[in-house]
């Protein structure tokens, strides 16, 4: 992990794997963790406008 907004990103992504009862990755690539820091963002706003 880069920083600490990575380590929260970490979380959610692990949170969401298991939740799903789906494989996780052993390590997770610095474009994997912007890519999915983007799909939150987006997700959260697209939630707020509806």
């Amino acid at each position: 992990m880069a920083n600490r907004l990575d380590c929260g990103i970490c979380v959610m992504y692990y949170m969401k794997k298991i939740s799903k009862e789906e494989g996780i990755q052993k390590t997770i690539s610095k474009k994997y963790i912007l890519q999915y820091r983007a799909h939150i963002i987006k997700t959260f706003a697209k939630h707020r406008q509806s």
